[in-house]
């Protein structure tokens, strides 16, 4: 296999850096994915992308030596197949809720004897990686149950404690808004939901902690990534293609704009 595994990189780094991607274009995943990230992670639970697209965009990411990575919006065994089949090399599974949850998403994720995940030594994933990649696949594939809702947070210990999982990944708006039942403020202003939002970290970073597992979260800033690294979370992502887009772009508008009302 000619990419790190993630698990590799974790040992030498101490954490990785991750980055979303939403829009279904192989080409801008190409140019994100050779900015420097350890891992790029396809949405496809809120990112506009299908599985035709998926796997050009997984040819693209593995071509610039990242781990190529999909989020999904639930536990699907058929589609988690399908898409180690065609070369992710982990999956971040959105709505966890239950133990039984994150044991059906190991499952599907892992071949027997510690999953049913369905075998061929035809698929792109076999055939790009190289003749050990079905031997090896349970230890390299990375298995992350999104916690995001208060139930998820109620059976947390439970969940952090199924065998085969990799990390779990803290969805910290979808959390505040599931105990709130509101729309979280953008911008973080409501120190009600910051201090909720506070409280999940520290739960979800000390379970990781107890059961050995990374702890992931997004961050809206390099300042908050390091906040975060120094509470113990690993995995951070730092924003999406489609994120980065519009604050590059944005920030050169107005300040071009600024500059020429100066001019005039």
């Amino acid at each position: 296999m000619n990419i790190e595994p993630l698990k590799k990189r974790l040992e030498r780094q101490g954490y990785v850096l991750n980055g979303y991607v939403s829009m279904a274009s192989p080409y801008s995943a190409e140019l994100y994915a050779l900015q420097g990230w350890d891992a790029v992670t396809i949405d496809m639970e809120h990112g506009s992308i299908g599985f035709d697209s998926a796997v050009a965009i997984l040819q693209a990411v593995k071509a610039s030596g990242v781990v190529p990575m999909v989020r999904i919006p639930a536990v699907d065994p058929a589609l988690i197949g399908m898409l180690l089949d065609a070369g992710a090399m982990g999956i971040t599974c959105a709505m966890i809720n239950t133990a039984k949850d994150a044991s059906d998403l190991v499952s599907a994720c892992q071949y027997p004897p510690h999953g049913q995940r369905s075998l061929s030594r035809l698929s792109r994933a076999a055939l790009v990686y190289g003749h050990s990649y079905n031997l090896s696949a349970n230890e390299n594939i990375n298995i992350y149950a999104m916690v995001e809702t208060k139930m998820g947070m109620d059976n947390l210990n439970a969940i952090a404690a199924v065998p085969g999982l990799n990390g779990i990944y803290f969805g910290s708006v979808d959390y505040a808004m599931s105990v709130r039942g509101e729309f979280p403020p953008m911008g973080g202003g409501n120190p009600e939901v910051q201090a909720l939002i506070h409280q999940g970290t520290m739960a979800i970073a000390q379970a990781c902690r107890e059961n050995h597992l990374v702890a992931g979260m997004n961050a809206t800033s390099p300042q908050v990534a390091g906040a975060l690294m120094e509470q113990g979370f690993r995995f951070i992502t730092l924003s999406s293609d489609a994120r980065a887009m519009m604050v590059q772009s944005k920030t050169w508008v107005d300040d071009t704009r600024a500059l020429a009302r100066g001019i005039g």
